[in-house]
């Protein structure tokens, strides 16, 4: 399940998770706080939504001789990711640096690949 924001430029993921297995699932309807599909035998499935509360999560940044160190808390499950540009030019893209748990936070060193680099935690 893909949740996204539509703009005439894009879809902008906001959130996904796998909620069903197998394919040939008819398209979704929204109704009433849940999501209705039906697979390729007629089994009709309900997903009901909730609202999901997300904790901000404190972003350490150090340097680190000529790398950038980004930390935050161990719970929860986000990933570190970079773009060159805000705004309606933003790709966002996860740091492949290597993620490392050092105690009870996850670090990870990025050599700093343009002259302008946005980071941020995405949940996952």
């Amino acid at each position: 399940l893909y949740i996204a924001e539509a703009s005439p430029a894009r879809f902008k993921q906001l959130a996904r998770s796998k909620v069903l297995s197998g394919t040939c699932w008819t398209p979704p309807v929204l109704a009433n706080r849940s999501v209705y599909v039906r697979n390729s035998r007629g089994t009709l499935y309900k997903l009901q939504m909730s609202e999901m509360v997300i904790e901000p999560q404190p972003l350490a940044v150090n340097f680190a001789g000529s790398r950038l160190e980004f930390s935050w808390p161990a719970k929860g499950d986000f990933i570190l990711e970079s773009t060159e540009a805000l705004g309606q030019a933003a790709d966002w893209g996860e740091v492949d640096s290597g993620t490392a748990k050092e105690g009870d936070r996850y670090v990870v060193h990025v050599r700093p690949s343009a002259a302008q680099q946005f980071f941020r935690l995405r949940s996952e």
